[in-house]
Parts: structure tokens; sequence; C-alpha cells
């Protein structure tokens, strides 16, 4: 269900604790709570790496953000106080990094019908196709209300925390 762009939360109970957010698009999304955080530490690490030495150590700690670059890929001179900026890298400019947790909700969703849930968006949302990056939920914040009680009925426990997932999946 997970792709080499998308998160892992399989170490996180879920349905169980899920944060609820608005993110700069204007649309919610949500990701488990326990996910959430974990990203958005290793975020703030990644946003904070200012050498290829660090950027190699963040690597090889991450648990909820894969690299923005295939390690392997490195070299010996890369790792001395070459300078690194994460905004400096491919997929980072071209807004494939991080994962989207617009995107994450997808496969979310995709989770909860598995398991039986009614995960019906009716007309207050939607799951887009877009050209470049996959399908992304569509949600927007007036249908919170609406939002927040598929995911009560699936078991989830929802707070609102618009920066914690903004930090979670967005520089």
């Amino acid at each position: 269900m997970t792709s080499s762009t998308t998160p892992a939360w399989g170490d996180h109970p879920w349905p169980g604790p899920t944060t609820l957010g608005l993110l700069s698009t204007g649309d919610l999304a949500f990701l488990p709570t326990g996910h959430a955080e974990v990203a958005a530490a290793e975020l703030d690490r990644w946003r904070a790496a200012t050498t290829w030495a660090q950027a190699r150590a963040l690597a090889a700690e991450a648990t909820a953000v894969p690299a923005p670059f295939e390690v392997e890929d490195l070299t010996p001179e890369d790792d001395g106080g070459a300078s690194f900026d994460v905004q400096e890298q491919p997929g980072v400019e071209d807004g494939d990094w991080p994962a989207w947790p617009a995107i994450v909700a997808v496969d979310l969703l995709a989770a909860l019908r598995a398991q039986g849930h009614d995960v019906d968006l009716g007309d207050w949302g939607r799951i887009a196709d877009t050209a470049l990056n996959g399908a992304v939920l569509e949600v927007r914040a007036e249908a919170e209300p609406q939002l927040r009680a598929l995911l009560e009925a699936a078991g989830c426990t929802v707070v609102r925390d618009d920066a914690l997932l903004a930090r979670a999946g967005e520089l």
C-alpha cells in the first residue's frame, strides 16, 4: 500500500489516533498521529541539515520520511563538509518530496475500505487524479465535520493540528 515516495505508517496503530489538518492547498488531510509526529521531527532535521554528511546520517536514521536522494549514489567526497540544502534536491524542487499528507490519506482511505469501512466521500470530498503525482485527497475546510465523522466511524480518534500536519508533509 505504500510506495517509495509514501511514508509507512505501519509502526503506528491505525485506525486510531489521527491528526487532521488544513494544508497550504486549502484542503484537509489526515495522518496517523504517531506517524505525523515522527515525520514532522524527521523533516525538521532534514530542514536543519547543512552538509552532505548530515544528510547521509539522516538517511540512515529515517523511519517515516525516506531520503530525497539515493544514498548509494553518494560519493565519499559528499561526506565531507560539502554544503547540503534539502530544498535543492530534485524531488523537493519538483514537489515530489516529502509525500504529501493528501496523497498518504488516499492510501489510508484505501486501507479503511479494505477493512470494510464506508469511506464514501459523498459530495463533500473527492479523490482527484493528478498528472504527475497520482491520486490526491481533496476535502475543503468546510467539510471538516463530514471528514471527522467518516474517520471516527472507522475507529479513529481525531484531533485537529494544522501545524503538525504541515510539518509532517510540507516544506
